[in-house]
């Protein structure tokens, strides 16, 4: 299958985005394996603090398994690794640059996620070049520092509202803290999908974990 089927495919059916998170419960291969055993395909390589070259490493040893499996890697933050290991995709938050000039660099075929923790900031990207937002977060979540205001179920419900009467038509992801039983209220309000960390990342079983979070998703789109 061609890359840019897979974008196209990809983006209409993943539903559910693992975010890895390093942690004493499991290791990065661990989360992995378990994920991929689960049956999750969509995944967000997140690895704060890491340098380049052996980020660079660690993202092409995982897109070449990705690969094999069918699946879609992106990278988070750094999009100079995204094109050195000819990743699906890069994911920007607010303050890691400006989408436009994100696009030009990483030029068509490469996936673009942006993070936005407003309603201002999902707006502001009604005609940007990207493939799909990432809002949250939805309640407190101890794998992201710095972490921006909960929206919550309501703010999620009026930022979804307020995007789509202004004509904001991007896939929309919703971030931070997300569980399995959160899966039926949040795609009912008409999201897209969830982008889980902790709570596969720390899971007990990765693998079990995953399952869970499609199994809901899978009952909601019957």
């Amino acid at each position: 299958m061609g890359r840019a089927l897979r974008k196209e495919l990809a983006l209409r059916t993943g539903r559910l985005m693992f975010i890895t998170h390093p942690n004493n419960q499991n290791s990065l291969q661990e989360q992995l394996e378990g994920y991929v055993k689960g049956g999750g395909r969509l995944l967000q390589v997140r690895l704060k603090g890491v340098p380049k070259e052996e980020l660079r490493r660690v993202v092409d040893r995982i897109v070449g398994v990705m690969d094999d499996l069918g699946g879609s890697v992106i990278v988070n933050d750094n999009w100079e690794v995204a094109l050195a290991t000819n990743a699906w995709g890069v994911h920007i938050g607010q303050k890691d640059g400006d989408p436009i000039k994100v696009r030009k660099l990483i030029g068509d075929n490469m996936v673009l996620g942006v993070t936005v923790n407003t309603v201002q900031q999902l707006l502001a990207l009604k005609d940007a070049p990207i493939d799909y937002v990432g809002l949250g977060p939805f309640r407190f979540t101890r794998t992201k520092e710095n972490l921006a205001s909960i929206l919550g179920l309501e703010g999620i419900r009026q930022a979804v509202t307020e995007a789509r009467d202004a004509g904001v038509t991007h896939p929309i992801f919703v971030i931070g803290g997300v569980e399995s039983i959160d899966v039926r209220p949040l795609l009912s309000l008409g999201v897209h999908g969830v982008a889980v960390s902790g709570s596969i990342a720390s899971a007990t079983d990765p693998a079990f974990a995953t399952q869970k979070f499609l199994e809901s998703i899978e009952k909601i789109l019957r």
